[in-house]
């Protein structure tokens, strides 16, 4: 992997790193690995609770039987480690065990080693593997390698940045909040396409759902005030 320098270091790792399926065969050494735990332990949580444990996987007899425990996870048996992340809020977003694993995979990256995010479909048969107690959480498994030569995968595709991104300005220039005559026009601006597919778009439904509901909202205070005046 070329060496990134700069300011524009962590916007590379972002914009070039891949979903890596197939390794190389050669191994990663023990200091690697402990850089890119400690950079998943440094990962953000709520209240600082750091609710994971990463366990890795290097037995390769390991990895196969932990591969068993997902449907998509044909690619871990042939990993140089894989890191299984283990939580303790059952029943949770695991937002903050996302957040780890982007930091363990951007790290790894930055080290030219490829990742790849597997979800184990059958937990209690990959939990069986680990010697993972029952009531912690386990469904993620992080598969870790050096990109093997043939593997070249293709920029993702991404949806461009402008419909996914709506800024307010104010007057000043700062963001402000949205006013209801503000939204008429991006209401009027998000039309049904006939060229197309003739169905509305997110944009135009959101606001559509957004009127309808200001009308209902409307319509009640005017049955509140009549009760109040018949009173």
């Amino acid at each position: 992997m070329q060496e990134i320098k700069g300011k524009a270091q962590v916007a590379e790792l972002i914009r070039t790193q891949r979903a890596t399926r197939q390794y190389s065969q050669q191994a990663v050494s023990e200091e690697n690995i402990r850089t890119i735990l400690n950079a998943g332990r440094r990962a953000q949580s709520s209240k600082n609770t750091q609710p994971w444990q990463f366990i890795v996987v290097r037995d390769r007899e390991t990895l196969k039987q932990l591969a068993e425990g997902g449907m998509y996870a044909a690619h871990v048996p042939h990993a140089a480690f894989a890191i299984a992340l283990v939580t303790s809020e059952a029943g949770r977003p695991n937002f903050d065990l996302g957040q780890a694993a982007a930091y363990l995979q951007l790290a790894a990256w930055d080290l030219g080693i490829g990742s790849c995010i597997t979800w184990m479909h059958y937990p209690e048969k990959a939990k069986e593997v680990l010697h993972i107690p029952a009531d912690l959480e386990f469904h993620v498994v992080l598969s870790f390698g050096y990109p093997a030569p043939q593997e070249h995968p293709q920029p993702p595709k991404r949806t461009v940045a402008n419909p996914l991104m709506k800024w307010c300005i104010g007057n000043a220039g700062h963001r402000s909040p949205i006013l209801l005559n503000d939204l008429w026009p991006l209401f009027v601006k998000h039309k049904v396409d006939s060229k197309t597919s003739g169905l509305p778009n997110n944009a135009f439904v959101g606001h559509l759902f957004f009127w309808c509901l200001l009308l209902l909202w409307y319509l009640l205070l005017l049955t509140t005030a009549q009760g109040a005046t018949e009173k």
